[in-house]
Parts: C-alpha cells; structure tokens; sequence
C-alpha cells in the first residue's frame, strides 16, 4: 500500500506542475460531476477520464487511490499499433505528366 502512497503524491506533484499550479479549494460543480461519474463507473478509464479533465483536481488523491485499488495505477495505457507508412509510388517513365513523352511541360 505505500507504493500506491507514493504513486500519488507523485502524480499530484506531477500534475500540478504540469499545468503550473495546484488544487485550489473546492471543487466546481462540473468537476463535482466528473468525479461522480468516475465513481459511477469504478473503471479504470472513468479515473484516467477525471485525471485527464482534472489533473490537479479536489478528488486527485481518491481518483489515485482508486486506481491502485483495481491494479490500474500507473499500468501503461494500451495504445493501438500504429500501421506503416507506406511509400509514394515510383515514378516512372519520361515525358510530360499526360505520359505520352511529349518533352518539358
């Protein structure tokens, strides 16, 4: 359970630089919302949804905690493969773009 202690006031810390300040008072009713949602839920991705809208929030903490309660804190998020690029075709041949070797266009 300290690991999960840890992991929190690592993300707090972290997101209250990120955005360059830290939890400020109450929480509005918007947030209010998300967090009930998040609650609601009880998946891990209804708490990275509040941690995403919220990052310094008043529910950080408990949204941290969460997490490590379900196994999901600080679990990489699964990201779908990204296809090759593919290559322009080749050019071939001379002659104009009509491709009928007329000479410089």
């Amino acid at each position: 359970m300290a690991t999960v202690s840890r992991l929190a006031v690592f993300w707090r810390v972290f997101f209250a630089a990120l955005i360059g300040g830290t939890a400020a008072g109450a929480a509005g009713p918007e947030e209010t919302n998300a967090w009930n949602a998040a609650v609601a839920a009880n998946t891990p991705e209804g708490y990275y949804l509040y941690l995403s809208l919220y990052p310094a929030g008043e529910y950080v903490d408990q949204a941290i905690g969460a997490l490590g309660l379900l196994g999901s804190a600080g679990a990489p998020r699964q990201v779908a493969p990204v296809p090759p690029a593919v290559d322009p075709p080749a050019q071939t041949g001379s002659g104009d773009r009509a491709g009928n070797g007329a000479g410089m266009y």
